[in-house]
């Protein structure tokens, strides 16, 4: 089971990923990596991502979508690299 399929209940049956007409939220990404936003939050003061790929608006930290997707692409591929030996 993937992290997309054991989350799709969360926002209707999408997940927040696939939701491309919003931003996502701190509160979105916890629920999606199933890691607590404090946990996020400390992400992006480290400068490691995922947290580190939101930016501010006013108060809130947002995340576009399309970034978080691709930057699960390249993880995957990194470490599709480094198993293939």
């Amino acid at each position: 089971m993937s992290i997309r399929d054991s989350n799709e209940h969360l926002l209707g049956g999408q997940s927040p990923l696939e939701q491309a007409d919003r931003l996502l939220t701190i509160p979105d990404l916890s629920r999606f990596f199933n890691v607590s936003p404090h946990a996020l939050y400390m992400q992006r003061l480290r400068g490691q991502p995922p947290g580190s790929l939101g930016f501010k608006v006013g108060a809130k930290v947002l995340f576009d979508p399309a970034q978080i997707k691709a930057w699960l692409a390249d993880l995957q591929a990194e470490q599709a690299r480094h198993l293939d030996w």
